[in-house]
């Protein structure tokens, strides 16, 4: 490929990214990982810049498809798990808490008999 100025430049296989250039930070979300937006951006910039001659496999471009849609599920679930935890949590605390508070003002439980003397 030649540039604005005439030089040739050289373009990497599709999939890799050049460390020297920075690319993959900004490709990648918080903690260095991959997230859904990233991940279209990615497959949207390879679709623009694949050979015309040679273009992806539509069973390939397919198959990434549903990996993605597996994972967006999944990753769905698993906040929703663990707002469900939160929850049971909180729940948790709260028996705990009125437990503990009727043990501390009278020793028996509410509702129950006062002991005699």
């Amino acid at each position: 490929m030649i540039d604005s100025v005439g030089n040739t430049t050289t373009t990497p296989p599709m999939g890799t990214i050049e460390p020297s250039t920075g690319a993959g930070s900004a490709l990648t979300g918080a903690g260095g990982k991959m997230g859904k937006d990233e991940f279209l951006k990615l497959l949207v910039a390879q679709m623009r810049h694949q050979d015309p001659l040679d273009p992806m496999d539509g069973q390939q471009m397919a198959a990434q498809l549903a990996q993605f849609s597996s994972v967006e599920q999944l990753v769905t679930a698993n906040d929703r798990l663990d707002e469900i935890r939160q929850l049971l949590l909180l729940q948790t605390q709260a028996v705990t808490d009125t437990t503990a508070g009727n043990a501390t003002a009278g020793g028996a439980p509410v509702g129950a008999a006062p002991a005699a003397n």
